[in-house]
């Protein structure tokens, strides 16, 4: 990521596309498996986009904290790893399924998905027992992770505002 995207600033790029994505989906009803205009290609970009600027804000939060040599800080830096390499072939898997109509890629999209969830979850389980967590910020995390799930039901909505609260977080001293 460029130096632009750090930050703050990946966190707002992050809130704007999930945002961007839903309005998309609550005004123009785009057709994902048979892409015909304009609006229906934004919309596959934008969500594949969306979940790797997620996955990117979960790493930047893990870098954002002071390194610890415990068991919780080595699996909160695996499982951000792990968070951003699923998302990328939940992400690649997506494009490729859609935007190409290469129907062989859905396993690999359904699997990314599962995955990256799974690390999402073991990445929330490490933070909580990291010592410069601040515990008020997890039931954000845990939010952020349910809805994105639910993309079309709102989910998405619920999932930018999130990421853009994640402006004013800062870990404990």
């Amino acid at each position: 990521m460029t130096k632009f995207l750090t930050g703050s600033n990946l966190y707002i790029a992050t809130a704007v596309v999930w945002l961007f994505r839903s309005l998309l989906e609550l005004l123009f009803e785009p057709q994902y498996w048979s892409p015909r205009v304009a609006t229906d290609y934004l919309a596959i970009f934008s969500f594949s986009l969306a979940l790797v600027l997620l996955a990117y804000s979960f790493r930047q939060l893990y870098s954002q904290h002071p390194r610890e040599y415990g068991w919780a800080d080595r699996i909160w830096g695996w499982s951000s790893l792990a968070v951003l390499g699923f998302s990328w072939i939940e992400a690649l898997a997506n494009l490729g399924e859609d935007w190409l109509s290469i129907a062989a890629l859905q396993d690999f999209f359904i699997w990314g998905g599962l995955l990256a969830f799974f690390a999402y979850i073991v990445y929330i389980a490490a933070m909580a027992f990291h010592s410069a967590m601040s515990k008020k910020w997890l039931i954000v995390f845990l939010v952020m992770v349910a809805s994105f799930t639910f993309p079309d039901q709102g989910g998405g909505i619920l999932t930018g505002l999130c990421a853009a609260s994640l402006v004013y977080y800062q870990p404990k001293e």
